[in-house]
């Protein structure tokens, strides 16, 4: 597997159903490895991987230090991509482990020397009363490495979209507060800078 198709829901058609609590549902993507929340009265879906416009997306993403240098590896280029990515579900849970390696070379390997970076990431999704908990654990796969884990991150993109719908805004908290409504094009705005 690899490319883009990664970064993005294979087909709203075929997420399979985990579990239901209230008035949400939790649902997987077994092709990005990917969990995503249905609210079952508006039909409105949040996944972590939005749309086939934003590339960068992905489930999680590490960084890694080993000797000087510093890699970044995200679940969908450094594990899915390698076929190195499994779940189990079991009632109200899905466990999704990742095998994080730098290269496809390294991911093939049975086992690891002491220069390779191998990092096993398991988020574990559990849905209850209405609210979707995340557990995340890490493991360095090669003994006696040097190589540090420094950062995580995950669902960055959780519930973002590549196009504001109507009522779309996010709520500022800080200070006095602030609404940025997404769904009003504001033309005194330039372009992004590319």
């Amino acid at each position: 597997k690899s490319g883009a198709n990664l970064h993005a829901l294979s087909n709203f058609n075929v997420l399979k159903s985990i579990s239901s609590s209230g008035l949400v549902e939790m649902l997987f993507d077994e092709s990005t490895y990917s969990v995503c929340i249905k609210d079952t009265t508006y039909d409105m879906l949040w996944t972590s991987l939005p749309g086939e416009d934003n590339f960068e997306s992905t489930v999680a993403e590490v960084q890694i230090v080993s000797g000087k240098k510093l890699y970044k590896l995200n679940t969908q280029d450094h594990s899915v991509a390698f076929g190195k990515a499994s779940a189990k579900i079991d009632g109200n849970r899905v466990t999704v482990s990742y095998i994080l390696t730098p290269d496809s070379k390294t991911a093939k390997k049975e086992s690891f020397e002491k220069t390779d970076v191998a990092f096993k990431l398991v988020l574990e999704y559990t849905l209850t009363d209405g609210s979707m908990y995340v557990n995340a654990k890490t493991e360095n796969l090669v003994k006696d490495s040097d190589a540090t884990l420094i950062n995580l991150s995950f669902l960055e993109y959780f519930g973002a979209d590549t196009q504001a719908q109507q009522g779309d805004f996010i709520l500022v908290p800080d200070g006095s507060g602030a609404i940025i409504k997404l769904d009003t094009p504001d033309d005194s705005f330039g372009k992004p800078l590319e």
